[in-house]
Formats: C-alpha cells, sequence, structure tokens
C-alpha cells in the first residue's frame, strides 16, 4: 500500500527554495495566463476561465477549480490540473481524479516540482490517475508508489493518408507529403466507399437519456477497473459551457440495435470516438458511412479510438485500422491500496483528458 506523506518533506524544500504550491487562486488568474501563453502558446482555451471550471469541476464549490500550481514570486512556473470521475472498486464507490495538463517550466523541470504538485494534490484527493504520463513523469510516479496498470490500445482507422502517414514521417521527407497523400488518397477513398456500400443499419442522434440508457448496459458488461459513466457524468461531459464552441460531442444510436451507440467528436479532420458500442464490424462500417456523409465538409482524415479488449480490437482489424504496437499505461495512486491486486483498467477516451 502506497503512502505518499513521507515524502510530504519534498514540499518543505521547494518552499525553502522559493516555491509555493497551492489550487490556482482567481488573483492568479492573469499570472496563469502568462504561463499558459509561455507553455502552450497554440491553446489559449487552457487559461479561459468557464472551460477550466468547467473542465476541472469541483465538488460542492470548495474551490475555484481542481487546478494545482506551482508559484514562484507573482509567477506560475508549473501546474497539474484534476478531472473529476467516480470507480466502483469492490461494492464502494471511490471518487477519482485524473492527472491533465501537466507543465513545468522548462529551466525548471529537474526541481521535484512536477512530484510536489501531486503530493500536495494527494493530501485532497484520495484517488489519483493518469493516462500515458510523460517518462519523467512516470519516473517521479513510480518513486511516489503509483501501480502500473495496462490500459487500451489506440485504434486509427485511416478515410485519407494526411493525418497517419504525418505521424511518423522524418522532417526531411515532409516537403513529399502532399505527392504522397495526392497519390493515396483516391486508392483509400475508393476502398472505403466500396466498404460502405451494403445496406447497413441506420443512426441517428440521440437524447441524453437515450445514450445514457445504453451507456449503462455496456458497463454493466464490464468486469475490468472502469469510470462510472452515470448521469452525472453524462450530464456533465455532453454539456460542456455553450460559449466555448467546437468541444460538445456528438451522440448517435443504431436504429437496429437497442445497444449500440456512439459519442464523438469531429476535430481538425480526426474523428474522436469518446465512447462506443459496436455488435458487428458491419455495424462499424454503417456508422462510418453516416459520419461521412453527415460530416462531408469537415474532409475527415482519421477515425480515432481506444480498444479495450481483443473482442473490440477484432471489430476494427477486419474493416482495416491501424492498432498502436503497446498499450496506453494508466497510472494509479491509492492510499488505501485499492489498486495492489489490479493489473488492467478498462478506458473510455473522455474518461480523462481524452480531446478535451
Amino acid at each position: 500500500m502506497a503512502d505518499m506523506k513521507q515524502f510530504e518533506k519534498l514540499l518543505k524544500v521547494l518552499t525553502m527554495q522559493g516555491f509555493t504550491i497551492e489550487f490556482l487562486q482567481e488573483a492568479d488568474l492573469d499570472a496563469h495566463r502568462r504561463f499558459i501563453i509561455r507553455n502552450w502558446p497554440k491553446v489559449p482555451l487552457r487559461y479561459d476561465l468557464t472551460y477550466n471550471t468547467w473542465k476541472f469541476r469541483t465538488a460542492n464549490g470548495e474551490r475555484l477549480m481542481n487546478i494545482v500550481v506551482c508559484k514562484m514570486g507573482d509567477e506560475i512556473v508549473g501546474q497539474i490540473g484534476y478531472i473529476h470521475g467516480r470507480l466502483p472498486v469492490n461494492g464502494k464507490l471511490y471518487d477519482v481524479y485524473w492527472g491533465a495538463n501537466f507543465k513545468v517550466n522548462e529551466e525548471l523541470k529537474s526541481m521535484g516540482i512536477g512530484a510536489g504538485l501531486e503530493i500536495f494534490a494527494a493530501r485532497y484527493f484520495p484517488v489519483l490517475l493518469s493516462n500515458t504520463p510523460s517518462n519523467d513523469a512516470l519516473k517521479y510516479k513510480k518513486q511516489l508508489g503509483y501501480k502500473l496498470l495496462d490500459g487500451a490500445r489506440t485504434i486509427m482507422i485511416p478515410i485519407r493518408a494526411n493525418h497517419v502517414a504525418g505521424l511518423k514521417m522524418p522532417d526531411q521527407y515532409r516537403k513529399y507529403l502532399p505527392l504522397i497523400t495526392g497519390l493515396a488518397n483516391p486508392v483509400m477513398w475508393s476502398a472505403r466507399r466500396a466498404q460502405m456500400l451494403f445496406k447497413g443499419r441506420n443512426w441517428e442522434t440521440a437524447s441524453e437519456q437515450t445514450v445514457l440508457e445504453r451507456v449503462t448496459k455496456k458497463q454493466a458488461t464490464l468486469t475490468r477497473l472502469h469510470i462510472t459513466h452515470d448521469k452525472d457524468f453524462l450530464n456533465w461531459r455532453l454539456n460542456p459551457p455553450a460559449e466555448i464552441p467546437n468541444i460538445k460531442p456528438n451522440v448517435v444510436v443504431s436504429s437496429g440495435n437497442d445497444r449500440e451507440y456512439v459519442i464523438f467528436r469531429v476535430s481538425n479532420q480526426i474523428v474522436h470516438l469518446y465512447d462506443y458500442h459496436f455488435g458487428s464490424s458491419g455495424s462499424v462500417l454503417s456508422f462510418l458511412k453516416y459520419l461521412l456523409a453527415t460530416f462531408r465538409s469537415e474532409k475527415i482524415n482519421t477515425v480515432q479510438c481506444y480498444a479495450n479488449n481483443a473482442a473490440e480490437e477484432a471489430l476494427f482489424k477486419k474493416i482495416g485500422c491501424i492498432a498502436l504496437r503497446t498499450r496506453c499505461v494508466v497510472t494509479a495512486f491509492s492510499q488505501e491500496g485499492i489498486f495492489d491486486s489490479e493489473t488492467h483498467m478498462y478506458v473510455d477516451l473522455y474518461d480523462g483528458e481524452g480531446n478535451l
């Protein structure tokens, strides 16, 4: 059983060096904006107050948001946010917190600030999780007593070559990417269209209540650890603030099967399947047919999702997909030791950071 309290002395050392670790306060919002611009210049949404108070929601409004920051003077030099969820284990429902948007100023990465942020968070959050942290973060998480669990495998269904071809292409060959994709795309597109000529299931937009019923049926079959997707979770995740554009997921169900559903979002020509249940590979193809017809103007390149077991992987392999060789790694900490005997966790894309 892990005990992070033994590492509290690191917080004292950081304090002696002039650092302060605390939850983000309203008075620090300008400093937080500067920190985000320095570290994520292309993602200004990460300093948006409305977005952050929704994404890193708190229970009962006990603080502004669940973002822990490290300050030096008036400047923020590190942060980690925590996304709330609930995890059923042995008949008990635990509040859990997924780490997200972790960053420390480059020149301070060797100071132990990352570990300090998590040691501080453990005072308030009984269960901490993260999905596939960086190698640097993984080193200190192991030292802090995190358990490593096998998670999902990333699946990519290529529609056009643009995204997939660019993933591993060395920089010196990128000038040839337009030529390669120009040759490959007509072939790939024709192959996908041929797959979808059959008459498959019809898919239609569904209400939150309808998809909740289907999600509940799926979760009742899961035997591995998993985040509970109950009414509270879906009400939060499916209803982001209206003033934040293009982050609300789409929800569709199959009219031919009372268990099939897909929760997804189209972003930058990539479709992220947050949560789904397909009864067969034919259902996957019929969903792709619906997707490409409905979102024709988006010029979709890739459909991306998680597969947590052999049955889910088989659904996509039959229609032609790219499955990453290694699985995601879930790091899990619990003062009570609830992960001590666990080796796997079932993870859906929107449990933690996902595509937020």
